[in-house]
């Protein structure tokens, strides 16, 4: 046998594979230091098709662990997960089938060479030491109703309300609620959508809502296209959570007055304006239109003068000033009764006339007998009259009675129309030229 030779490429050869082995080594380490509360809990299989972490994610050619800690903790998730060099994944519980890998995350993380980021369908998995956040199953009136599917094609939910300010479970719910709906959702973390039914949609894995609320990150806000759902656990809006207070379904003879600061398109001071109403539309013997209130351009016809406003089982109703002459004496020829209210609208009232036969007008008797079936057939039972505590009351809806607005509508040469829930974008106000009020009744 030939003895060995060391020859200098020899050498050379063995001291470039030892620095490579060594590279790979220093390749594979978790950061001794992790930031504060999170502790790395080895490696676990991951898959595509039912990712180990399934909340938010993002990849990135400059990843690091840290990059990636920091991301999910910006979303309030309790686990953390880094994987082929250069994805971070994010969620509250590792879902199955994600398991313990043994030692198979060596691949090193595209933003530092030092750091090991899982491998293919293997992640790094990290915990910060939290739990996941616990779905409410009751809420303002509104019962949990689980995660849903949902698309910008084809929503579940139809309305979306501006909340203003940054997203929770009470919120929503409570404007939904108070917006008339009976379901609300929660989605991508501060979007709130409303509705009266879910359409086609489909109950989906309750891992799959798995974004906190912005308001408040111990709660689940949906996900990407998925609904965190409410339904109210009693007709007609549930509620809306808007006021413990004693809200009033019945109450006789008042004058709707808007307390404001400024009436919108004038130049006045602080002083109570009334609310009446303008048709705008009809057929046969009825008419319909949105409430209002002065002034108005004199090119429109004015608003009926509605002085005996009142509340009958939470059916808002008036009846004009103007009367007709009949042979059996004077009476009110029609009856206002509510008809509709929905978030950044007008509330819409229609006006029932009295029906003249053609042996003369009717008795008040049979008058009466038809306003009444309108009220209790037709009339939208939404509203009542809060307590304010100091001798007060304000209109509200469904309990809520501070999101009244007067807004100058731009396509009805400026007439003011009172406004429920005010909504950025709309097509006839401008939302910043609107002037918030309350209602006095």
């Amino acid at each position: 046998m030939a003895p060995f030779k060391l020859t200098t490429a020899t050498l050379v050869l063995a001291a470039l594979l030892g620095a490579e082995a060594r590279v790979l080594q220093r390749r594979t380490d978790i950061p001794r230091t992790l930031p504060s509360p999170w502790v790395s809990k080895g490696c676990f299989t991951d898959s595509v098709s039912a990712r180990a972490l399934r909340g938010a994610s993002f990849s990135d050619d400059k990843m690091t662990v840290e990059s990636c800690l920091g991301f999910c903790s910006s979303g309030g998730y309790t686990h953390a997960g880094v994987e082929f060099g250069r994805e971070c994944f994010c969620g509250f519980n590792v879902e199955a089938p994600g398991a313990q890998a043994g030692d198979d995350c060596h691949m090193p993380c595209s933003g530092n060479g030092n750091q090991a980021c899982g491998a293919g369908d293997r992640l790094n998995l990290f915990h910060n030491g939290g739990s996941a956040p616990k779905t409410a199953e009751t809420v303002n009136g509104f019962t949990y109703q689980g995660c849903f599917t949902d698309s910008v094609a084809s929503r579940t939910l139809p309305t979306r309300l501006d909340l203003g300010s940054a997203a929770t479970i009470e919120k929503c719910v409570s404007a939904c609620g108070g917006a008339g709906f009976s379901f609300a959702g929660l989605e991508f973390g501060d979007e709130c959508w409303c509705g009266n039914n879910t359409g086609s949609s489909q109950k989906a894995d309750p891992a799959t809502c798995n974004m906190t609320c912005k308001g408040n990150g111990k709660q689940i806000c949906g996900g990407g296209d998925r609904l965190t759902l409410y339904k109210a656990t009693s007709g007609g809006g549930g509620g809306g959570g808007g006021s413990t207070q004693s809200c009033i379904k019945d109450l006789a003879h008042f004058k709707p007055l808007a307390r404001l600061k400024v009436i919108p398109g004038s130049n006045g001071g602080a002083r109570p304006v009334p609310i009446d109403f303008t048709i705008v539309g009809g057929a046969r013997n009825v008419g319909w239109g949105p409430l209002t209130s002065g002034p108005l351009p004199p090119s429109l016809n004015p608003p009926f003068t509605l002085e005996d406003f009142a509340l009958r089982n939470g059916v808002l109703i008036a009846q004009p000033t103007i009367k007709k002459q009949a042979p059996a004496g004077i009476f009110w020829d029609s009856v206002v009764v509510s008809h509709s209210v929905a978030a950044g609208e007008s509330p819409l009232v229609a006006r029932y006339f009295s029906n003249i036969g053609s042996g003369g007008a009717q008795t008040d008797e049979q008058l009466q007998k038809n306003f009444e079936a309108h009220i209790s057939n037709r009339g939208l039972s939404a509203y009542c009259a809060l307590d304010e505590g100091n001798g007060g009351r304000v209109l509200a809806v469904n309990g809520v009675a501070d999101r009244w607005s007067l807004c100058a509508n731009t396509t009805a040469n400026g007439r003011i129309d009172l406004v429920f829930d005010r909504q950025r974008g709309h097509a006839h106000y401008s939302f910043d030229e609107c002037k918030e009020v309350r209602i006095s009744v």
